[in-house]
């Protein structure tokens, strides 16, 4: 992927290689093949790149003028300019510079030197857009919090344990970031959005230790034990580890926003579904499949869609044929009567390719057509 972004960088005119003294197309290709990267300096090279593309890119758009970005131009002040000079500093000549300069250092610092570029290039939103979703995902489910309480582990666990932590707080902004370009209307009203679904992500996270089943309940706890082992507080554990299920999370908290039902009751549903039906296991199967290629990558990220997709459909589905039950078991039994032969055939498949240890992209494609036919099955007329 850095050799793709310098590549762009340097068509676009962002960048001259021979100048910053990076290593051409075909030295990248030998390193590949000798198992190396780039350079600690050639990587900070980039950063900083980002940081200038991103800047531009922003101030070319209005985002610096959304009411929301006024906390940026803020804190970039110190503490004593803050309290004499806050209600003037919305005159400042180079207001929108310093909102975009404070915004992309915050975006690339969190998310890496090929974010933008790679969720531009897989969606074809603008960078306004996209930092407006990344923003949207920070701050719904409280990034910055957990991202400084385990910078904080510094000397307190090993490197490898901080490091993976907040590899997967990145993670969980990058498919959070798609999410909102995916399922809310550009360009995005970010204090709303962050309104509408803070309260109900925590919620859910907080309540996965009762909320997940099967082996998805299993791997949560064998995690949170190892991870205790590591000796990291167990509140940060549990946060980290539940940021796992963010995209479960954003999901249900969307269906109860349409369906107006209490984020408890579609996350007990939801959860359940994805055991029955054997759906974290496609989950796991999809995020292994290969992505060297850009192509790849946008089969992986497309299947990854379609399975959460039919997924939030399933669950919305048994929740509204549900009647007068309540619990999640007895609604969900009471659906697998109504779609007993449609069930049995996707039930099939998805055990046949899930009893292995890995699928190719045409096994896992099959099992998405079934799982779709299946939601499609589910919202048939009984007569």
């Amino acid at each position: 992927m850095h050799a793709t972004y310098i590549d762009s960088l340097e068509k676009n005119g962002h960048l001259v290689r021979a100048l910053e003294q990076l290593p051409d197309s075909e030295a990248i290709a030998e390193r590949r093949a000798a198992g190396l990267g780039l350079t600690r300096p050639e990587l900070a090279l980039l950063l900083a790149y980002a940081k200038i593309t991103a800047t531009q890119g922003i101030i070319a758009s209005d985002l610096p003028d959304d009411a929301f970005t006024r906390q940026a131009l803020v804190g970039y002040f110190p503490s004593a300019l803050r309290t004499r000079f806050a209600a003037t500093m919305a005159e400042h000549p180079l207001r929108r510079e310093i909102i975009a300069t404070a915004i992309a250092n915050e975006l690339v610092n969190l998310s890496g030197s090929t974010f933008i570029f790679r969720v531009a290039s897989e969606t074809s939103a603008s960078v306004a857009d996209i930092t407006r979703a990344h923003t949207a995902a920070r701050l719904s489910f409280g990034v910055d919090e957990l991202w400084a309480d385990i910078e904080r582990l510094d000397d307190v666990v090993p490197s490898d344990v901080q490091t993976g932590l907040l590899l997967g707080v990145r993670q969980l902004l990058d498919r959070a970031t798609r999410w909102f370009l995916t399922n809310r209307r550009a360009p995005l009203d970010v204090p709303e959005t962050v309104a509408q679904l803070a309260a109900g992500l925590v919620t859910v996270l907080n309540g996965l230790p009762t909320l997940l089943r099967g082996n998805d309940a299993d791997v949560y706890a064998d995690e949170l034990s190892r991870l205790a082992g590591a000796g990291v507080p167990d509140d940060i554990a549990a946060r980290a580890v539940g940021f796992r299920e963010g995209l479960s999370a954003l999901a249900i908290v969307d269906i109860a926003l349409r369906t107006k039902m209490d984020v408890g009751d579609v996350a007990a549903v939801h959860f359940a579904l994805a055991d029955v039906l054997g759906l974290s296991r496609l989950t796991v199967l999809i995020a292994a499949l290969p992505r060297d290629t850009r192509w790849h990558t946008l089969a992986r990220a497309a299947a990854r869609d379609d399975l959460e997709a039919a997924h939030a459909e399933l669950t919305t589905d048994v929740l509204l044929s549900a009647g007068t039950l309540t619990a999640a078991d007895e609604r969900i039994a009471d659906w697998r009567r109504s779609n007993e032969a449609a069930l049995a055939r996707a039930a099939s498949f998805v055990t046949d390719i899930t009893s292995g240890d890995a699928a190719d992209l045409a096994t896992l494609s099959v099992a998405l057509r079934e799982i779709r036919a299946l939601v499609r099955a589910a919202s048939l007329p009984s007569a």
